[in-house]
């Protein structure tokens, strides 16, 4: 891409988890996010003068065959999903599958995203369930 006359785009697919922590055992989870953006931060500043844009996408849980493995409470077996408290009265009543974001929203700012021209970057989109914004660190 650097030998490109035009430059280019990189989009990485991060995650809500590269802005808050959650839960006991997700820390190689949470680690692997955080190294990808500060990768993506980097190379975004070495590939700036080269016309190179780089994106991180953070979506929340997104309605997946992973989040409906999430709504049994654990992961590999015994591992907990979350700690008490850490979901909403509507995620308790009709599980976190139910409140995810769609998919298609995903797709679509990533679409959005990837047919920008090479001088506009945007480098970080971050996509969450409206009725979670606080747990974010979002103030309204």
């Amino acid at each position: 891409m650097e030998k490109q006359e035009y430059g280019g785009r990189i989009m990485n697919m991060g995650s809500s988890s590269t802005k808050v922590a959650s839960c006991p055992g997700h820390s190689p989870y949470r680690a692997s996010k955080h190294g990808m953006l500060g990768l993506s931060k980097n190379i975004l500043l070495e590939g700036k003068g080269k016309n190179i844009g780089v994106t991180v996408i953070n979506p929340s849980h997104v309605k997946t065959p992973m989040t409906e493995v999430i709504d049994t409470g654990l992961y590999d077996g015994d591992i907990p999903a979350y700690i008490d408290g850490w979901l909403d009265e509507m995620e308790l009543k009709e599980g976190i599958h139910a409140s995810c974001i769609d998919v298609e929203n995903v797709a679509e700012i990533t679409l959005y995203v990837a047919t920008r021209t090479p001088d506009v970057t945007i480098p970080t989109v971050s996509l969450y369930p409206t009725h979670k914004i606080h747990r974010y660190g979002m103030e309204v």
